[in-house]
């Protein structure tokens, strides 16, 4: 059974994934992305020059090493239609919120309400530097 989570791989953006059963990688999350987040993260990663690029063939994903190696991987989908994206490879963190009991999106210095967007309709605008949804007033 999988869990949704949020990971991050630099500590500045968070990506939303599927984890299984607590699996781990020298410690690291071994996360499952959708297509449509697999995408968002190629888009980010076009702005560092030593990322992977990532891009697909047709339902395969492909990621291309231009630093390390001329050879692309190839990451087929599991049959949920997910992809282990840097799974046992790059080191994913799982954002997390702090202890201090707060509502998710409003506590400032809480890694998880800083990583990503959780503005909500009705609600005042969160802790987010970044663009936000749209959805609060």
């Amino acid at each position: 059974m999988s869990t949704p989570i949020w990971v991050t791989v630099d500590d500045s953006r968070a990506y939303p994934a599927q984890s299984i059963a607590e699996t781990r990688w020298n410690g690291f999350a071994c996360p499952f992305f959708t297509r449509e987040t697999v995408e968002r993260i190629a888009r980010d990663f076009t702005r560092d020059e030593f990322a992977p690029r990532v891009s697909f063939d047709s339902d395969a994903l492909v990621l291309t090493y231009p630093e390390y190696s001329d050879e692309p991987e190839r990451i087929e989908p599991s049959p949920d239609g997910t992809y282990a994206l840097g799974a046992f490879k790059w080191c994913w963190s799982v954002v997390e919120h702090n202890e201090y009991p707060h509502h998710p999106g409003y506590l400032y210095d809480c890694t998880g309400c800083e990583t990503f967007c959780h503005c909500t309709p009705g609600a005042t605008e969160c802790v987010f530097d970044g663009a936000h949804n749209g959805a609060a007033s």
